[in-house]
């Protein structure tokens, strides 16, 4: 599994059960508060995996591998 899939999987839930927090009666402010900082933690990680991959490709463009080059 893709560790950038699994990062976006945390955040999606985490805004998906943050939303069914405020719904349901009575409001579950606890399970309001994890799930905000469950899908920050996913999008915060999402956003150093696209700039880490960002700077590998920028590093590979010299030496010949391309803009777009991931390494598997």
């Amino acid at each position: 599994m893709c560790l950038s899939t699994f990062w976006a999987a945390v955040a999606v839930s985490g805004l998906i059960w943050a939303r069914y927090s405020t719904i349901v009666t009575p409001k579950n402010w606890n399970l309001f508060s994890v799930s905000v900082g469950m899908s920050a933690t996913g999008i915060y990680q999402l956003a150093r995996k696209t700039r880490q991959d960002y700077d590998l490709s920028e590093k590979n463009v010299g030496k010949g591998e391309g803009r777009m080059a991931t390494k598997i």
